[in-house]
């Protein structure tokens, strides 16, 4: 039996599928994830920081690139392969632990550089601002100020505004201070 293959070609055939897959994979993949991980029915709102992106993109390029040297180096193919998929993993595990979440027992997030988790309950906000841009195109973003003066972002977007109405009647229950302002 002839074959028209070399197993170097399975290298390049990954490149390729991972090139086309590469929206889902970075853009698709962290907000089913972090649905997974951090929604249930007291969350409102599940915030994907930018980072996230940023990581996965990281991990499926470091995984990208290494097929393509899997093709030039098929000697050491599998453990290039091997060694970038851990990277790939270890991105993406960095990546899922960063969120924000607003919901009804308060605000809650986490960064990627600390493991440390922030959580305040509504009693705990001292005031939110809603920060507006100079520009009619600047995006707005609200902004937690806490009563031990730690602070969170959130961007104002359309999902943002599907939950409006629970944030008011979080603010009406809570009192606490809400705001517009003008940044630069």
């Amino acid at each position: 039996m002839i074959k028209y293959y070399e197993k170097k070609h399975f290298y390049i055939a990954g490149v390729l599928a991972l090139f086309m897959l590469a929206p889902i994979l970075i853009v698709l993949i962290p907000i089913i994830i972090h649905g997974i991980m951090y929604d249930d029915r007291t969350v409102w709102y599940i915030n994907v920081p930018y980072t996230v992106y940023f990581y996965y993109a990281i991990g499926w390029g470091v995984f990208g690139v290494a097929l393509l040297f899997g093709y030039f180096y098929e000697r050491y193919g599998v453990f290039i392969t091997l060694s970038a998929a851990c990277v790939t993993l270890l991105c993406i595990y960095l990546g899922s632990n960063e969120y924000k979440i607003l919901g009804d027992n308060g605000v809650a997030w986490s960064g990627t550089s600390t493991k440390h988790k922030y959580e305040y309950h509504w009693e705990d906000v001292d005031k939110v601002l809603l920060a507006l841009p100079k520009e009619t195109n600047g995006k707005q973003k609200f902004e937690f100020y806490f009563k031990d003066g730690n602070y969170v972002e959130f961007e104002r977007d359309e999902h943002f505004l599907d939950f409006y109405n629970k944030f008011i009647e979080a603010k009406n229950n809570y009192g606490f201070v809400y705001e517009s302002i003008k940044r630069e």
